[in-house]
């Protein structure tokens, strides 16, 4: 693992919406990275609020979602882009923001599982 200066621009959305990241580059594509990102942090806040205080995975997941979708949010609003530096070489070069993410991400999964469990 090395720590590497890198920007982000919008190259993973632009692969999601169809295309290589040289040809979808642009004001279009930048806006959509905003606007995609404020509507995923209101959604991580209503959720947050609106269900049990007691499933303290799922709070978990929540909260760490939420906190790396506004760290990479904060970047892209100021500086246009999100500034990665973490490089394992095998992968692409990331931050503390999608780590928390990802973790958010893996806690909401592991609560759903241990839920539907318990429901059977």
């Amino acid at each position: 693992i090395t720590i590497n200066y890198g920007l982000s621009t919008q190259k993973a959305l632009a692969v999601a919406v169809g295309g290589p990241a040289e040809d979808q580059t642009g004001l279009a594509i930048q806006i959509l990275a905003i606007v995609g990102g404020i509507v995923i942090v209101a959604m991580v806040v209503y959720f947050h609020h609106h269900i049990s205080k007691k499933s303290f995975p799922l709070q978990l997941g929540l909260s760490f979602l939420l906190g790396g979708s506004i760290g990479n949010l904060f970047d892209r609003i100021t500086r246009g882009y999100v500034i990665d530096y973490i490089d394992v070489t095998v992968w692409p070069v990331f931050n503390l923001a999608d780590i928390m993410i990802n973790l958010g991400v893996l806690f909401i999964i592991f609560n759903y599982l241990k839920t539907s469990r318990i429901a059977q």
